[in-house]
């Protein structure tokens, strides 16, 4: 009887080890832009979207980016930190914009450059009374009205299993490789 519990307890702990490990994607994570994916210098950055600090970092990405073009890779992985609320329902956007735009990088770029201009919109103080699907509305107006995928395109994608999915296996892409904030 002993001998069960303990071999129960062993099975239930490793399953739940399993079950924690972050899925194998389908494709690589992130997204990519600049020179191709094995590039000599590939540059991973992970951001959070309504991180200032992030936000900060933005110009100087765009920069190193236009100035060196095909010679290095850069790709972005999406970190959102739980305590910018709105953050990971942002993130899911742009993983809905990636999908709806079959990985269309000028977009992908379009829609995390005028959402770093824009943060403030989904700040903790901004949203402090708003509901999840309001401020899913609003981000919804903000991609229509930036010309970035058409409001159905939108909706469905926020309400897809499949990328809030991939959206999660991004956060734990990135606290796998070690980084735990933005330091910011």
């Amino acid at each position: 009887m002993k001998s069960t519990i303990i071999l129960f307890a062993f099975i239930s702990i490793y399953l739940g080890l399993i079950s924690a490990q972050v899925p194998i994607p389908s494709r690589p994570d992130g997204y990519g832009v600049g020179g191709p994916a094995d590039a000599h210098v590939v540059v991973e950055m992970f951001f959070d979207p309504l991180c200032p600090g992030c936000k900060a970092s933005w110009p100087t990405v765009l920069q190193v980016i236009k100035a060196y073009g095909t010679k290095i890779h850069f790709r972005i992985h999406t970190f959102p930190l739980p305590y910018h609320t709105n953050s990971f329902i942002v993130s899911q956007g742009l993983h809905v914009i990636a999908n709806v735009t079959n990985r269309n990088v000028g977009t992908i770029y379009n829609y995390a450059t005028e959402v770093f201009q824009n943060q403030d919109k989904w700040s903790n103080d901004a949203t402090s009374s708003l509901t999840i699907p309001q401020v899913i509305d609003s981000l919804t107006t903000f991609v229509v009205n930036n010309h970035l995928t058409t409001q159905d395109k939108f909706v469905q994608g926020m309400s897809s299993a499949d990328i809030n999915f991939e959206t999660r296996v991004s956060w734990k892409y990135t606290c796998s490789r070690g980084d735990q904030n933005d330091n910011y």
